[in-house]
């Protein structure tokens, strides 16, 4: 507040402005605080873009794993049950997943068999498990089809091949189609995944374990 005395213009001492010195430190905390605020906003966007980035990654690791499971298990009975084109295969396997409660009262804890298979869907873009017991495949409609589950979302594309091992010129059979009645030695994955703007291709083959077809048993590809 001001007054005159004396026609001098003077300031009431009990009125205290901000020092410049005051007003500097303020300025200089507020930019400490708010550089400090930034790297730490900055730092956790780039680690929630990271771990998007890694997820469809991570999902096809554990996709290749369950695989892995199910053809290991795959039972060559009956002949001709394991079948395949370049969008799906489907075969019998020995589950490791625990039964139903009442097949466990009938049964006890045993394996049992599965009808698995896998497709592309090109329309959802995702890869479709089908899996349904093997009784239940035996005792129903053959033209109605076992269930389907998305495994894998935000596939671009998906083939599958067959390894019918080496024909007699030693050369690797790699077959689009297999109807054999035998097992095909191996199972080709080729996955394009198209994510966050970012397309990657993976490419993996799954032994097959057991009674195997020979190459000289295997017809042309």
């Amino acid at each position: 507040m001001f007054y005159f005395r004396n026609g001098i213009k003077k300031i009431n001492p009990d009125r205290r402005g901000f020092t410049l010195v005051e007003i500097i430190l303020v300025a200089c905390l507020t930019a400490v605080i708010g550089a400090a605020l930034y790297a730490a906003f900055s730092q956790g966007a780039r680690l929630a873009r990271a771990a998007a980035e890694a997820k469809p990654f991570l999902d096809l690791d554990i996709l290749y794993d369950k695989m892995t499971v199910d053809l290991r298990n795959v039972i060559p009975d009956p002949p001709g049950a394991f079948s395949g084109n370049e969008e799906v295969f489907q075969f019998v396997t020995l589950s490791s997943e625990p039964a139903g409660a009442e097949m466990q009262k009938k049964f006890g804890e045993f394996k049992r068999p599965l009808l698995v298979g896998y497709y592309y869907d090109s329309h959802e873009q995702a890869l479709v498990k089908m899996r349904k017991e093997y009784t239940d495949v035996l005792n129903a409609d053959p033209r109605k089809k076992p269930d389907g589950k998305v495994i894998l979302k935000h596939v671009k594309n998906c083939k599958f091949s067959y390894y019918g091992g080496r024909n007699q010129r030693g050369d690797r059979v790699w077959r689009k189609l297999w109807k054999e009645k035998c097992l095909p030695k191996g199972v080709r994955i080729v996955i394009e995944l198209d994510d966050l703007k970012k397309s990657r291709k993976m490419d993996q083959v799954i032994a097959i374990q057991g009674e195997t077809c020979s190459g000289a048993s295997v017809g042309p590809a």
